[in-house]
């Protein structure tokens, strides 16, 4: 058995709690800091890698639909190709999925400033939901303690 991502991480985890931190000198303040820091971050990472592809097509899905909402409003500029094309596949790559995101995200916040407050209801309903995905993505870190496990 091949094991996943998160238990890799996990063991990489184990292995710096158990092995790593505890054979640290006690002088060594700054290293057991940063150990705690890189043991920190794999916690964080274990809780979020799972949803990294779903957060990524929620955003993608969010900004398609707003450009697609964009285009009924009187004047907005938005390229065809963009907003007629359809999202991306779970079997893409999340380099494709993201780089797709990004280039919805952009157009979609073009095209609203270009519509000079005509579109700021639509955009702001997206941007909620994109604060709550983030929120759900950093809660971890303990500056979102509202956030649901994988919340997105």
């Amino acid at each position: 058995m091949t094991p996943t991502v998160n238990q890799q991480l996990a063991s990489m985890k184990a292995s710096l709690e158990r092995s790593v931190i505890p054979a640290l000198p006690p002088e060594a303040r700054f290293a057991q800091e940063q150990a705690g820091m890189i043991a920190a971050t794999l916690a964080w990472l274990i809780d979020v890698q799972e949803f990294e592809l779903r957060y990524e097509r929620d955003e993608a899905a969010d900004y398609h639909q707003l450009l697609c909402d964009l285009v009924t409003v009187d004047g907005a500029d938005i390229a065809d190709e963009l907003w007629r094309s359809p999202l991306l596949s779970a079997d893409s790559s999340l380099a494709e999925i993201r780089k797709q995101s990004r280039e919805l995200k952009k157009a979609a916040i073009d095209a609203a400033i270009e519509l000079n407050g005509r579109a700021d209801a639509k955009l702001l309903a997206v941007a909620q939901r994109q604060s709550e995905r983030e929120q759900a993505w950093f809660r971890m870190t303990g500056f979102t303690a509202s956030a649901k496990p994988g919340g997105i």
